[in-house]
């Protein structure tokens, strides 16, 4: 069955706004809202493909509770969402009561109230980018004809979602070709110099060392940049296992008291009795705790202070990382986790990407944590990292 005249020309209207939309979260919103008024549904949810999990995780509702929805785990493939990306057919279900199918029967993220529902698949260039919900008809059933209505606009949201993960990674290609501009020009500039013949052999050396240092900058740069970029795009893989959170720190501590004795910086431990045995990629948390250690010494200031804390329940673990250093300016702190970023106060003292921060918090994001920051200036900052004990999907 084809839209009627108005549900026509609010596809036509969708279909505009939604290729001009660049922001992934403000173009879900949209996306959401027009499907809940094209079938008249309750609630809607999104649940896009994320390749470094290997399966669909929720992005977006417009519920404002999601408590009984895992977000930040993959969705299982017994699921409603999981059979609709596997086979990439849209399902009705008129009635969840009785309905049979297995899928449904085994269905674990159907909420108490839920009727019924259509579930669609994104597809964009014979690839699923994920899968459209809408739960509960306002009035009656759904029926075929708001599937059909529904699987025009996932057809549009699709190409859409595609469009906009595709633009985050030319975006953040082109910011790092402006970063890059600087250790450039400064080689470049030493590269000029190199060939006078005045130069003594103390100044030559001196240049080749300044040559040496910017390459090492925009090395570290490329890789992070490379690093983040498969965050972004889903395409870095992750090795779940089980570890102890406590160890791993007192080893990273270990491994830079020595960077810290030269700076006359003192660490301070403190450790719950107990172990702290998570499930997660021990590697990419490792990651995070050594940058997060690197900046503390870093940033701090001779005959400093760091002091690690750690902690743990049956549910959650965490630790923070404090330092006694430089601080963040208050009007900084809102950014210091964005791609590129650098504090005004440390800019022209400190070399640095602006990546690490970022990398760090699409890890914990990633592992289904939080990662938050306090920081004053001149006073130092601590880092503050909490992760569940199965950080990511317990088979």
């Amino acid at each position: 069955m084809l839209p009627n005249l108005q549900q026509f020309n609010q596809l036509l209207d969708i279909s505009r706004d939604l290729a001009s939309t660049r922001d992934l979260e403000i173009l879900l919103r949209k996306i959401l809202r027009v499907a809940v008024d094209l079938s008249n549904a309750e609630t809607a949810h999104v649940f896009l493909y994320d390749e470094t999990r290997g399966g669909l995780v929720l992005q977006s509702s417009t519920e404002s509770r999601l408590d009984q929805i895992p977000q930040g785990n993959t969705v299982p493939t017994a699921s409603i969402a999981g059979w609709v990306s596997e086979h990439r057919t849209p399902v009705i279900v008129a009635d969840v009561g009785t309905d049979q199918r297995p899928f449904i029967q085994t269905e674990s993220l159907l909420k108490a109230g839920t009727k019924s529902l259509i579930a669609v698949p994104l597809t964009a260039k014979e690839k699923i980018q994920g899968v459209l919900e809408v739960i509960n008809k306002k009035q009656d059933f759904f029926k075929q004809e708001d599937a059909e209505i529904l699987t025009v606009l996932a057809a549009q949201a699709a190409i859409a979602v595609e469009n906009s993960r595709l633009y985050q990674q030319a975006d953040l290609l082109n910011e790092l070709v402006h970063e890059l501009r600087t250790p450039l020009a400064s080689v470049l500039t030493i590269a000029y110099l190199l060939k006078r013949n005045d130069l003594t052999e103390e100044q030559r050396q001196q240049f080749a060392d300044s040559i040496a240092v910017e390459i090492t900058r925009m090395n570290d740069m490329a890789s992070s940049y490379l690093e983040y970029s498969r965050l972004e795009a889903g395409r870095l893989s992750f090795s779940t296992t089980s570890f102890d959170l406590k160890t791993l720190v007192t080893e990273c501590c270990r491994t830079f008291k020595p960077k810290a004795d030269e700076g006359g910086i003192t660490f301070r431990i403190t450790l719950p009795e107990q172990p702290l045995v998570i499930k997660a990629d021990e590697n990419k948390i490792k990651q995070v705790v050594i940058n997060l250690l690197n900046n503390a010494i870093k940033y701090n200031q001779a005959g400093g202070l760091v002091i690690v804390r750690l902690w743990g329940n049956d549910q959650t673990v965490g630790f923070s990382i404090q330092d006694t250093g430089v601080g963040i300016p208050e009007t900084d702190l809102p950014h210091v986790f964005e791609k590129f970023f650098r504090a005004h106060n440390i800019q022209e003292t400190y070399p640095g990407t602006g990546l690490g921060l970022s990398i760090c918090k699409r890890i914990v994001e990633i592992h289904g944590g939080t990662i938050g920051i306090q920081s004053q200036l001149n006073a130092g900052s601590t880092f503050t990292v909490e992760l569940p004990i199965c950080a990511r999907e317990c088979d």
